[in-house]
């Protein structure tokens, strides 16, 4: 699943943040990341005003900013966001496509 795989920036943010918080250092969290090959896509003014405009719409799903930046670049890519959260399942009315990689 990770041949291929990209990744906003702003997520990669959040997965060096859950490792820091489990003691790992930042640097190796970052040596992680990038060792899985993933390219993490910049979170520039596109993806932001796709994630901003995504708010409306998920605001009552609970979906963070984080998810709705991980949502934005899936809809700019035509690809597809893979999460554990059932909560994005909800979003395919927007076009999105989800996949759950673990059932609750």
């Amino acid at each position: 699943m990770l041949q291929g795989a990209i990744i906003s920036s702003v997520n990669v943010a959040e997965v060096i943040s859950k490792l820091f918080e489990r003691g790992m250092e930042s640097d190796m969290a970052r040596s992680l990341v990038t060792d899985t090959g993933i390219e993490v896509i910049s979170f520039d003014l596109e993806q932001a005003q796709r994630a901003g405009a995504l708010r409306g719409e998920t605001r009552l799903r609970g979906l963070s900013l984080g998810d709705r930046a991980c949502l934005a670049l899936a809809s700019w890519s035509g690809g597809r966001a893979v999460t554990a959260d059932q909560a994005w399942t909800s979003v395919s009315d927007l076009g999105i496509k989800v996949m759950l990689f673990r059932e609750n």
